[in-house]
């Protein structure tokens, strides 16, 4: 596969977060009360999302119909000090020349200034032997810009 670099506009068409879910009482607290966990979040709760894609043009603003879907979750694995917060991510890709896959790791408060850097770890059809970086930037609301570095 030649070196390729997609920069894709998504937008949040839904999701489900850990807080919509019942919590279970803490360790240790007597049956039949309902004190829930501390501070909402457990190992392995997840965050699902679904978002629809367009192409970027050159100023940066999304362009053209909806070329593809984003979909994936994301599982707290670590909790640490100062609130860290570690997500281990999967997303796939849905495009017309078929799927790409990515992971990463992050801490959901201390995302960096250049964005989230993710593995691409794969795909279908016109990118089955796909490998190269993603990097996920949040300019804001419910958009996260995406640039997939192809190799």
């Amino acid at each position: 596969m030649a070196p390729k670099k997609l920069r894709l506009h998504a937008k949040e068409t839904d999701h489900s977060r850990p807080w919509a879910l019942p919590r279970p009482n803490k360790p240790g607290t007597p049956q039949g009360t309902t004190d829930p966990v501390a501070d909402g979040e457990m190992l392995g709760d997840q965050r699902v999302f679904t978002d629809e894609l367009r192409e970027l043009d050159n100023s940066g603003q999304p362009t053209g119909p909806v070329v593809g879907e984003h979909d994936g979750h994301c599982t707290l694995v670590r909790k640490g000090p100062g609130n860290q917060r570690i997500y281990q991510c999967f997303a796939t890709y849905r495009l017309a020349g078929g799927l790409i896959t990515a992971r990463t790791l992050f801490d959901l408060n201390n995302i960096p200034a250049g964005g989230i850097k993710a593995a691409v770890t794969g795909g279908t059809l016109d990118y089955s032997k796909a490998r190269g970086q993603l990097t996920a930037t949040f300019p804001g609301g419910d958009v996260v810009i995406y640039e997939i570095d192809l190799d």
